[in-house]
């Protein structure tokens, strides 16, 4: 009898959506970490060291909170939710298809971002934009993202001068750099707020969730971060995308992968992609992925996949419609 993968994810994916909601709800209610954006965007000074929910987006990121202090806390927190679904199903729907999109968010992984009120949906929607667009407006695109989570991008340079996407690395550089130069005068608060971060991250066992090699050596030894960070920095590296879905997977899972720090809801912009990769080979790491289950290992046995074989054995994902 065939097995009705497409069928079976659907299903898991929507009794973990419902495990979410029914056992997390009272440790972790809804909006939690937008409440932390929401807090820091009134603030002159949003690193204060010593918090138990410390708001730690770099200076770059200020641009993106501050407009929440011109509303209240419920208006914010609907145009916050509203941008995110809106930003993630235009950007993404370009280059993976309408039903893949819609099957995104029932996605543990994409339900939980939404959940929390992070900002990961609405800057996965800009990187699809970005991949889709010209290589120079692209670039200052993903410079604009990177500036507010430079964890799920910081390889980008690196993987499009291997991809020959010369224009599109430099211009993220630039865009980036003119970002820092703007928000240098905070740049100092942030790194004296950094090891009270890692400090309370560790107390309340964030760490055990992390999406990054890195971070999961941490959880061993701190010294086997570099070695961590190593490896995903190689499986990034070796990959061979052939064409720009797989180059925004090899982007943002590489650069995941080999980040000192990461969770598993920087990577909804791959979310998409898995739910066409229920549909042929490498069902099983997809499905493991979709669920939230082992997400360090199902993204890399993908890139590792994009090395192994030739491109012109791998069908380029293009979107079921437009």
């Amino acid at each position: 009898m065939r097995v009705n993968w497409l069928a079976w994810g659907i299903a898991a994916c929507l009794l973990i959506d419902g495990g979410i909601i029914a056992g997390w709800i009272g440790r972790n209610p809804p909006m939690m970490d937008f409440d932390v954006f929401y807090r820091a965007s009134g603030l002159a000074h949003p690193y204060p060291g010593a918090s138990e929910t410390p708001f730690v987006n770099p200076p770059t990121s200020l641009w993106l909170f501050w407009p929440l202090s011109w509303m209240s806390r419920g208006v914010a927190a609907a145009v916050w939710t509203l941008t995110n679904v809106g930003l993630f199903w235009v950007g993404m729907r370009r280059l993976f298809g309408d039903r893949a999109v819609a099957l995104a968010f029932i996605s543990p992984l994409l339900f939980w971002a939404l959940w929390l009120g992070q900002s990961t949906p609405m800057l996965a929607g800009i990187v699809g934009v970005a991949f889709a667009a010209p290589a120079i407006p692209g670039g200052i695109l993903l410079g604009i993202a990177a500036s507010v989570k430079p964890q799920f991008l910081w390889l980008a340079p690196l993987i499009f001068w291997r991809s020959g996407e010369v224009k599109r690395g430099v211009a993220m550089v630039i865009t980036l750099g003119i970002l820092a130069m703007v928000a240098w005068s905070a740049l100092g608060e942030w790194i004296t707020a950094l090891p009270a971060f890692k400090a309370t991250m560790l107390r309340q066992g964030v760490m055990t969730q992390s999406a990054s090699i890195g971070g999961l050596m941490a959880l061993i030894d701190p010294s086997l971060v570099p070695i961590g960070m190593l490896l995903g920095f190689g499986l990034a590296v070796v990959a061979k995308p052939a064409s720009k879905p797989e180059l925004l997977a090899c982007v943002v899972g590489g650069s995941v992968l080999a980040a000192p720090y990461a969770l598993p809801h920087d990577l909804v912009a791959l979310v998409p992609m898995a739910w066409l990769a229920m549909e042929g080979r490498g069902r099983a790491l997809a499905l493991s992925f979709l669920v939230g289950l082992l997400p360090v290992l199902s993204v890399a046995a993908g890139l590792f996949e994009m090395r192994r074989r030739p491109a012109r054995q791998r069908s380029s994902v293009a979107p079921r419609s437009t």
